[in-house]
């Protein structure tokens, strides 16, 4: 009865009325509440951005020129070292999530300085407090991110986790020390990353190169760099062609295969568009200009590059898959222990997870051995080479340039009966005149020798590991091997069959030259065999590792064995062409053999693609240094030596990196459920963890600072 007499009471007319008056009134005070709150925000509004201008001002001209500058102070000498290869390490702008890095650092720091602050004034801590949730933010998205999007757990969802616990407990000190050490380990390895990057864009790097310009009908010797759109540039056979543009006279045949991994090569006349990075193997082009620089499209496959290569290692891979099958178990744990010992152990749990700090440390360890390299005059543009060298096999050598001096010596000029030996070196040095490999350029220093003038040709063909076929103007030349004179249908006549013979008995090569299709002599040329050659390869053999020695040349027979001999290198390959050079490498790895090939030549640049890892020397070819994954900088083979001691204390680091990021963890887990450690003891695992991680890590950079301050 009661029940049915308040129901009745609220049908009432009375009641209903008064109802209705009580919630205009409610709905009238909340309209006001927003109108001043609107009011109010209006008010403030133009103080709030401009002070967050302000912040952002301060954050991009002062904050980050001093945390880029701090984290440079590893990386000067691999600028220089990039610079001196003809190539540039641009700064790039911060990406938005590189900004919203920085941001949450500077924001996180200032936090854990107001938090400090506050233990003597304690108002203070609730600024730093709002500092906390503010900086979270960012850690809370990835988290969203991760589950929303990639439909994972991961470690940005174990954070996000922690920090909750951080702000449920109500432990702000620990909580922003936490923050600050995970923004400044997303800062570090972003700069790691980056900078991996940059190295392996090297290949389509092409600044500061000089190019030949066609300046009112004049052929000009310029730079690169310098280049503006609607510039003529003249590309002749056996170079790369500088900038994306359009050809506006020649026409000529074009290997894209480093660009686009096309296999057979484009022929393309006026009107055709080339880009940079593809190499011109016959005559000449003349290209207009349209994209230069970070324009072209090999920069445009860079950035693609930056935006998606995984720079770690295999063995950090390896961790990482490790780890993150751990991300499971340690949800699971946290949640049973959560009931028992409260929020604050149970994030403590999630917190001692081993990959909080794996991806930096391991990273800043590899970081500092590229560096390392670098003071020992070695660039290393992949960090997945030091990994890769501790299992190579096999060692192959190619042998001009390499275990040669990079240019041999022109020993003798042999001529037919009616050509003087001054004609033929200017024919020959003619031809060569626009090359720079090794023969070319014994040639023309022998013709620079003598002061001899050369004319100027038309039009060149150059046949990759042949030779030369250049129009002058009233006259063809023939330039290269007797290979390629057969292919040519030049005939040899039986006294230079005889000389060829004899100097290939010696070990000497013979370049051969023919006018209109006549053969008109011989020039012979003496390797020269590296001093240090000898000694480098017996202490190689002394190192358990390498179980194989080869040498690999697109010479005849005779020079290779002769060298061959003469290094102690019982297996060796002769008259080898570029693809046969890659084919000889793939059919090793394919028997099992991990490849180092060490190689100087454009004849090598597909080689060196196909090895596991490629070295070549500072001053070869720029196919070759621009392919290569390491450069010997000081152009001695000493420092194979070097590079291999480094690759042993590379992995002896990483194991050691690896040991001081999982042990901390260990006992922190151990202490949760032992000594009752709570976040507040996490935290201080965690930054013994990176303290101690990080100077294992940059124990070699510092010994070697040690070292430079003994001996300046």
């Amino acid at each position: 009865m009661e029940r049915e007499a308040v129901v009745l009471a609220t049908k009432s007319p009375t009641f209903t009325r008064e109802f209705d008056a009580v919630a205009q009134e409610v709905r009238g005070a909340r309209a006001t509440v927003l109108r001043k709150l609107k009011a109010g925000w209006r008010a403030v509004q133009p103080f709030v951005q401009q002070l967050q201008t302000q912040m952002e001002k301060l954050e991009r001209e002062q904050l980050d020129p001093l945390l880029d500058q701090a984290l440079d102070l590893w990386g000067d000498r691999r600028v220089q070292q990039h610079q001196s290869l003809g190539s540039q390490l641009l700064r790039r702008p911060l990406t938005e999530a590189e900004q919203a890095i920085n941001h949450g650092l500077y924001v996180s720091t200032g936090s854990l300085g107001l938090s400090v602050a506050g233990f003597f004034f304690p108002p203070l801590h609730l600024v730093s407090f709002a500092g906390l949730v503010y900086s979270s933010l960012y850690i809370y998205k990835k988290a969203y991110h991760a589950v929303r999007e990639e439909h994972t757990l991961n470690i940005d969802v174990l954070a996000a986790l922690v920090n909750v616990g951080y702000l449920g407990s109500g432990l702000v000190f620990w909580g922003t020390l936490t923050n600050t050490s995970y923004f400044f380990s997303a800062r570090l390895l972003g700069t790691v990353k980056d900078r991996f990057t940059q190295e392996l864009l090297t290949a389509f790097t092409l600044q500061a190169r000089p190019v030949w310009q066609l300046v009112d009908g004049q052929e000009v010797k310029g730079w690169l760099e310098a280049l503006k759109k609607d510039d003529i540039v003249i590309v002749r056979a056996g170079e790369m062609v500088p900038v994306d543009g359009t050809i506006v006279e020649g026409l000529a045949l074009i290997d894209q295969q480093l660009l686009t991994g096309e296999a057979s090569p484009l022929e393309k006349g006026v009107g055709a568009s080339v880009f940079a990075a593809t190499l011109v193997l016959t005559n000449k082009i003349h290209v207009k200009v349209e994209k230069t620089g970070a324009e072209t499209t090999s920069a445009q496959i860079g950035q693609i590059l930056r935006e998606t290569i995984d720079f770690h290692t295999q063995r950090q891979l390896r961790m990482h898959a490790l780890t993150d099958k751990l991300v499971l178990p340690y949800l699971a744990l946290s949640a049973a222990t959560l009931p028992f010992l409260g929020l604050s152990s149970a994030a403590a749990v999630l917190d001692a997870h081993p990959q909080f700090h794996m991806n930096t440390l391991s990273s800043l360890s590899l970081l500092n051995f590229l560096l390392l390299a670098t003071q020992r005059g070695v660039l290393i543009k992949d960090g997945r080479s030091l990994e890769l060298l501790s299992e190579v096999d096999t060692l192959i050598f190619d042998k001009t340039g390499t275990l040669t001096q990079a240019q041999p010596q022109v020993a003798a000029l042999h001529c037919c009966a009616d050509v003087s030996a001054e004609a033929l070196l200017v024919y020959a040095a003619t031809a060569e005149q626009y090359q720079n490999h090794p023969i070319a350029r014994a040639i023309l220093a022998e013709a620079e020798a003598r002061q001899l003038t050369l004319p100027a040709i038309d039009e060149a063909t150059y046949k990759l590991g042949y030779g030369l076929t250049v129009m002058l103007k009233q006259a063809i030349l023939h330039v290269g091997s007797a290979r390629f004179f057969e292919l040519e249908q030049i005939s040899l006549s039986p006294q230079f069959q005889q000389i060829q013979a004899n100097c290939l008995q010696q070990g000497h090569s013979v370049v051969l030259v023919a006018l209109n299709h006549q053969l008109i002599g011989a020039i012979e040329l003496r390797p020269v065999a590296r001093s240090e050659a000898q000694a480098v390869l017996t202490a190689l053999r002394q190192q358990r590792q390498f179980t194989s020695f080869v040498i690999v040349s697109g010479d005849q027979a005779a020079p290779t064995a002769r060298l061959a001999q003469e290094l102690g290198i019982n297996e060796y390959f002769a008259e080898v062409l570029p693809a046969g050079k890659a084919a000889l490498i793939a059919q090793l790895q394919a028997a099992g053999r991990k490849v180092c090939f060490i190689g100087d030549g454009i004849n090598d640049a597909v080689a060196l693609k196909q090895a596991d890892v490629s070295i070549s020397l500072r001053g070869a070819t720029t196919a070759a240094t621009d392919t290569a994954h390491i450069v010997l900088m000081d152009e001695n083979l000493n420092q194979l030596l070097t590079l291999f001691e480094l690759t042993r204390e590379f992995a002896m680091n990483q194991q050691k990196t690896f040991w001081a990021v999982l042990t901390p963890g260990l006992v922190g887990l151990i202490g949760v459920y032992t000594l009752g450690f709570g976040l507040p003891a996490m935290a201080v695992l965690d930054t013994l963890d990176l303290a101690i991680g990080t100077s294992i890590a940059m124990r070699p950079w510092l010994r070697q600072r040690q070292l430079a301050q003994l001996n300046p």
